[in-house]
């Protein structure tokens, strides 16, 4: 008789749980009769809620994903239209994210307190004044404004968010490997538009053919970065080498020159964290002789001469096109800001400039500067908050890693720090804040860095 009522109660069980994802399903089904775009947004929702609420971690490691496999595509721009708002996978993540902060602090009666310190009191101006500069600028742009304002500013609250649901180490571990699985994607896809002779894009100022974007070349820094300070500071296994060489490989195709100047520095900044990172980077050379293998073997001598070429540009940058346009859109954005240049122009603010060489007025050019953008839309105060808040992120890591000396992890924490200077340099010669591939980089991987430099403070305290 117990054995008839358990089955009973098992199969009761069952059919409790079959009838959601039969609902489900007739809800898809229906929906994809109609339209097919519908139905897979009503599939990605149920996922992402899901996995709001079960890992949320998840969803950060996702849409890093996204962005660094799917640069080429232009995913990061896909986008769902509600009510004439277009909704971007940044800002689905912000929406679920903030829904599971709220809710843990629903349930656990906890009022959230002050920024805590001064890295998070400078994301807290930023957005503070973000939301007065949106305020000022909606008289003179009007819904323009808001757009301006989702793209400059409000992204920053990905900081604080990440900071609440990735404080477990194991999580950011996780997120740590899907950054070197996207370097390993994107390793492989230069191989293979190198050896189908696609590149990426059009010539570059030096009449050479690139073959993975900036973006891509970014995140083949940060792969290589966390394989010197994640995974040799404790052992090195074959992959890691092949790796290293394959992220090499990829930022010598990309022909990226901010991201080759800026990896530089960033690995030596990460010197001045530790001494252990120094004879890490040493140990470069055995990657770099598999990257000039795979160079050999997918592309030939052509493409070595267009690495040399595209390198010896730098020695002659006065005379470079790319640079001189560079230098003549940052002129021109100067002498706008001059009207406002503490406030800036507003956000929602066109750039238009008449272009001498097509004597045309351009309106679809990006001013190539990421502070100077922020300037250009909200003056001098934000773009300093910007800064000061890379600033401090790359000051409390290198000071974390001296402090721990020779542990294993102050080279983890020098190598986050090799990404923010990397971030900073290619901020510079590109806009960063205003593509919706590299946006939430400073934010996610500042929020990542704090958290590990908490982690190591709190275990120097307990010795």
């Amino acid at each position: 008789m117990a054995s008839r009522q358990s089955i009973a109660g098992t199969r009761g069980t069952s059919v409790r749980r079959f009838w959601p994802l039969a609902a489900a399903a007739v809800i898809v089904g229906v929906a994809a009769a109609y339209n097919w775009v519908a139905a897979l947004a009503i599939v990605a929702a149920v996922l992402l809620l899901g996995f709001a609420f079960l890992d949320v971690s998840a969803l950060v490691m996702g849409l890093l994903l996204l962005h660094m496999l799917g640069q080429p595509w232009h995913l990061s721009w896909a986008s769902l239209s509600i009510g004439g708002a277009n909704l971007y996978p940044n800002d689905v993540l912000v929406i679920l994210l903030l829904g599971v902060v709220l809710q843990r602090w629903a349930r656990s009666g906890a009022i959230p307190g002050s920024p805590g310190d001064a890295v998070g009191w400078s994301v807290a101006l930023f957005l503070a004044y973000g939301v007065l500069s949106l305020a000022r600028s909606i008289p003179l742009h009007g819904w323009m404004a808001f757009l301006g304002f989702r793209q400059q500013i409000a992204y920053a609250i990905l900081f604080f968010l990440v900071l609440a649901v990735m404080d477990g180490r194991p999580s950011r571990k996780r997120l740590l490997a899907v950054i070197l699985i996207a370097a390993a994607g994107v390793g492989i896809n230069g191989i293979a538009n190198l050896i189908a002779g696609k590149p990426y894009g059009w010539q570059t100022s030096s009449r050479t053919f690139r073959y993975l974007s900036s973006f891509q070349a970014m995140t083949l820094f940060f792969g290589l970065s966390l394989i010197l300070g994640g995974i040799w500071s404790r052992r090195r296994p074959l992959w890691s080498y092949i790796l290293a060489g394959l992220c090499l490989f990829g930022i010598l195709i990309s022909q990226a020159r901010s991201v080759w100047i800026a990896g530089v520095a960033g690995l030596l900044a990460g010197c001045l964290g530790s001494s252990w990172w120094r004879r890490v980077v040493l140990r470069l050379a055995i990657p770099a002789g598999i990257a000039v293998a795979i160079l050999i073997a997918t592309g030939g001598v052509e493409i070595g001469f267009d690495i040399s070429k595209r390198a010896a540009s730098l020695a002659n940058v006065q005379e470079d096109v790319s640079w001189v346009w560079r230098l003549f859109v940052w002129g021109e954005a100067l002498e706008k800001l001059s009207a406002s240049p503490i406030l800036g122009l507003g956000l929602g603010q066109s750039f238009v400039y008449f272009d001498p060489v097509r004597s045309i007025w351009e309106r679809d050019r990006q001013i190539h500067n990421t502070y100077l953008e922020l300037a250009y839309y909200v003056g001098a105060i934000g773009a300093l908050l910007y800064l000061l808040f890379q600033a401090l992120v790359l000051h409390r890591l290198l000071r974390a890693a001296r402090r721990l000396g020779r542990h294993p992890r102050a080279s983890l924490l020098s190598g986050l720090a090799s990404c923010q200077v990397c971030l900073m340099g290619v901020a510079f010669a590109n806009v960063v804040g205003a593509s919706m591939t590299a946006t939430i980089y400073t934010w996610i991987l500042g929020a990542i860095a704090i958290l590990e430099v908490r982690d190591a403070e709190r275990d120097l305290r307990a010795g």
